[in-house]
């Protein structure tokens, strides 16, 4: 099981082309054509939003032609237009020119229908929301492979009935969940207490391609302790995953497992300005009290989302108000501000 985010055009995205027996018509000009397969969800969105979701029931494919625009210098398909130069197209390879040569091009056209399985978005799901799941960087697809088990998670948030839906869909399938997608599903009907415990594992660690994206940027480390056991090492939000604006990696930290949970916890909070991890009171007398005033380890300077630590940073404030104490790292920046 596979997602994909298709996005379609506004006249089609209303009307009798998207009624729940209608599907998705895509041409071998597609790029990923051949990995589109039956059970697999589309998220299926138009310019500014999504508008449903829908689960493939089967796929018809026949012969088509297609009116297609090329670059007359080098043949490339790609083009730009730009309506304020006298050569308004420009391909990807820099050729400039005022008319596309145009041609017809024969090849095939499937159809990825989704019969009864397909239903309406009641939330307002904006599209630039769903971009942190695309697993393309691409502007120019129609059709774009996505995270799966990440944007069911962001869209059952939002869309109760999405729930619903997913988890039937998941629970219905004859073969054994994936990683990906088992989360999504009741683990006492799918999965025996050895599986689930394997599950919870990687729920904690976080969506995969989130905590790939961390590792590109920060290494393969924990950022307080500098554990480097890939197995310990979690991918931990400073902000929740279901704010947008904060969806993307400098949202991340990577921690390890015992660190992670004291951070969800508030026992462990890092300083959005000098980046240094500060303990709480309560936790000064365990083993952990090395890690208080520890700096956090970034490369090449490129550290974390200063606004969300902030924010972060306010809410472990506040717990230690009520607790009525500061930890030492904090006393000290006091002190050496107020001299």
């Amino acid at each position: 099981m596979k997602g994909w985010i298709a996005i379609v055009a506004l006249e089609e995205s209303v009307g009798a082309n998207y009624r729940p027996t209608a599907g998705y018509g895509f041409g071998d000009h597609t790029p990923h054509h051949r990995h589109v397969s039956v059970h697999d969800i589309f998220f299926i969105r138009s310019q500014t939003q999504l508008l449903a979701i829908a689960r493939v029931q089967r796929i018809e494919a026949g012969a088509s032609e297609k009116a297609v625009q090329r670059c007359p210098t080098c043949g490339t398909g790609q083009l730009g237009f730009r309506s304020t130069r006298t050569n308004s197209y420009r391909c990807l390879y820099g050729h400039e020119f005022s008319q596309p040569t145009a041609s017809v091009r024969s090849g095939t056209e499937y159809r990825a229908f989704f019969g009864l399985d397909y239903v309406e978005i009641s939330a307002r799901i904006e599209a630039a929301e769903l971009r942190p799941f695309e697993l393309t960087n691409s502007r120019q697809l129609s059709l774009r492979p996505c995270d799966l088990d990440g944007l069911m998670r962001y869209v059952v948030r939002r869309d109760r009935n999405a729930e619903a839906v997913l988890k039937t869909w998941l629970t219905a399938r004859p073969l054994t969940l994936t990683d990906e997608d088992a989360d999504m599903a009741e683990p006492s009907e799918v999965l025996d207490e050895r599986e689930h415990r394997h599950l919870g594992i990687r729920m904690r660690r976080g969506r995969k391609i989130f905590r790939d994206e961390l590792i590109r940027r920060y290494g393969a480390r924990c950022m307080i302790s500098g554990c480097t056991t890939a197995a310990l090492i979690e991918a931990a939000y400073i902000q929740p995953e279901s704010v947008p604006k904060f969806n993307n990696p400098t949202n991340g930290l990577l921690l390890r497992s015992d660190l992670h949970t004291l951070f969800d916890l508030n026992l462990l909070g890092i300083d959005p300005a000098r980046l240094i991890a500060a303990l709480h009171p309560d936790m000064m007398e365990s083993e952990y009290k090395s890690f208080d005033g520890a700096q956090l380890l970034v490369t090449n300077g490129r550290g974390p989302n200063r606004r969300a630590l902030a924010t972060r940073w306010d809410r472990f404030q506040a717990g230690l108000s009520k607790s009525g104490e500061q930890p030492p790292q904090i006393k000290a920046a006091t002190a050496a501000a107020a001299s």
